[in-house]
């Protein structure tokens, strides 16, 4: 079975059917699978996701400004407690595959929480507000 690229997979289940948050939250799996390679500079890794996951943040804070969204200071304040768990955890982090574990646990399960009940409200809210 082909697959699509990397980059823009994102798992069905978690398809908003915006193409530009769909767009963007493959890039984050992408990234969150790299963390599975053993050979990967988790490091390095982990700034990508950090500035990539803040630049997505501004796209869907632009997003909610736009359609006057009404949850939207709920939203970011979800966006900056991720900034700022990752920001601790970055800190946190050592060589250790335990480590290392916990932070890919935690990343997949907010990123598919947030994706299930925050973003899809959001795109809801998107679809019904042209």
């Amino acid at each position: 079975m082909n697959s699509p690229p990397p980059s823009v997979w994102v798992p069905q289940a978690y398809r908003l059917n915006l193409r530009v948050i769909d767009y963007e939250h493959g890039r984050i799996f992408a990234l969150l699978r790299r963390l599975e390679d053993p050979r990967a500079d988790a490091r390095w890794v982990l700034d990508e996701l950090a500035d990539y996951a803040n630049k997505h943040f501004l796209v869907e804070e632009e997003l909610m400004k736009a359609y006057e969204y009404p949850a939207a200071e709920a939203h970011k304040a979800a966006h900056d407690l991720f900034r700022s768990r990752v920001g601790q955890m970055m800190g946190d982090l050592g060589e250790t595959g335990e480590v290392l574990k916990t932070v890919r646990v935690f990343l997949t399960s907010w990123l598919i929480n947030h994706i299930d009940k925050v973003d899809r409200q959001l795109v809801k809210w998107i679809q019904e507000h042209p």
